[in-house]
């Protein structure tokens, strides 16, 4: 009825229509968008047209956190999603984050942030789009602690503390638990400062084990607060520095990420050393007996190379794993193996391993000596098995210190 009379008083000559009328007519018009949006009509392609031209009024003339822009942001976006057209949903979400990005780069008043971001949240209850709000909270919360997401953003934009109270608001209001607010909060808190101390222990070179010390303490936390896209990012890292430091190119082995796995569980315990050996001689004796020989070969590389940043094979604990590690490799079903190639490198880290042990004892640190007997013709069998002579007659020559003949 608005939109007819608004068409007739423009195209009616002039002198027909009273001033007081056309400006009743245009008055209404200005309902229009609010008269829509209250009708059965609410939905339509009209009122659709209407929402924009009034969000785009708003926006400009107050800002994306306005709540007047808000208002026809939540009537346009609940509009297009109740198109129930892929295309029209997709301008909703793209709509919907990239007014939440505008927020997040221009509005600095904390109980602004607050406010718009509580309203974010039931617009995209309200449009149906709650799956598409809690990946953009994920994003969003990658974006602020590790700079990184899948947002696309200008590398300028950063996300500073001052926005964590959008990020909270956001959360606790698309996940209904508002009453968790100041634990999310201390949540985001401590994940910001486990990255901080990790990144911080790359940037100044500490210790590789205190390195992964703190790598271990950061996915921990994030797998205990089900940050799933920050568990993805800060893995990542974690691999490719662990990937470095082995001096490992192949990323994609899944048997690196599974030492990785064996190193973070144990890294903490009381003799971590210890406990890592113990745990990835397990593994590659389960892998050789599952006949699955490239695999443990590439396990205990990995066993072995680690321990050189705990001193190597410096008591006789270890020494006794190092025994068994470089058995593995040379006996039993080892012996099965097809690949000639295979068979060679896995006897040549059993060599490797046992030129590391004899050299140790010839610090004369340890005693060779103190061996208890079935390791000690375990390791002579090794070294004549792999043919080191050098190091078999300095493992009996301390037993037979006088000439033989």
């Amino acid at each position: 009825m608005y939109e007819d009379a608004d068409s007739k008083a423009h195209e009616a000559p002039k002198g027909q229509i009273t001033e007081t009328t056309l400006q009743a007519v245009l008055a209404a018009k200005k309902r229009l968008p609010h008269l829509y949006s209250i009708s059965k009509l609410l939905t339509s392609l009209k009122a659709i047209a209407l929402y924009k031209q009034e969000f785009r009024k708003f926006h400009t003339e107050k800002g994306y956190a306005h709540r007047d822009t808000l208002l026809w942001l939540g009537h346009l976006t609940k509009a297009l999603a109740k198109q129930d057209k892929p295309e029209a949903t997709t301008e909703a979400q793209q709509t919907l984050q990239a007014s939440v990005l505008e927020v997040l780069k221009t509005e600095k008043n904390s109980q602004m942030l607050s406010d718009s971001a509580v309203t974010f949240a039931t617009i995209y209850r309200n449009a149906g789009l709650e799956s598409e709000a809690k990946r953009l909270m994920k994003q969003l919360r990658s974006q602020a602690i590790f700079a990184h997401s899948n947002l696309k953003l200008d590398p300028k934009i950063k996300l500073e503390s001052y926005t964590w109270v959008f990020l909270v608001s956001f959360e606790s209001t698309i996940t209904g638990r508002k009453e968790l607010y100041s634990s999310m909060m201390a949540d985001l808190f401590m994940e910001v400062f486990l990255y901080q101390m990790y990144q911080r222990s790359i940037v100044q070179k500490m210790f590789f084990t205190t390195v992964l010390s703190y790598a271990s303490r950061l996915l921990a936390f994030l797998k205990e607060v089900e940050d799933d896209a920050g568990l993805e990012i800060a893995d990542k890292s974690v691999l490719e520095y662990f990937a470095t430091n082995l001096e490992v190119k192949n990323l994609s082995s899944h048997i690196l990420r599974e030492f990785l796995h064996i190193v973070l569980v144990n890294l903490n315990e009381g003799e971590a050393e210890i406990s890592i050996l113990r745990a990835g001689l397990d593994a590659t004796s389960v892998y050789m007996g599952k006949r699955k020989f490239a695999e443990a070969r590439e396990l205990a590389e990995y066993v072995d190379f680690f321990q050189k940043f705990y001193g190597g094979y410096d008591t006789l604990p270890k020494i006794d794993m190092g025994l068994r590690l470089a058995i593995v490799l040379v006996r039993s079903k080892a012996k099965l193996m097809n690949d000639p190639e295979l068979r060679a490198s896995s006897v040549a880290l059993s060599g490797s391993i046992m030129k590391q042990i004899i050299k140790r004892f010839r610090t004369g640190k340890l005693q060779i000596v103190d061996l208890p007997i079935e390791q000690l013709n375990t390791a002579c069998g090794l070294l004549g098995e792999t043919q080191d002579l050098e190091s078999l007659e300095v493992s009996i020559v301390p037993f037979f210190p006088w000439p033989l003949c």
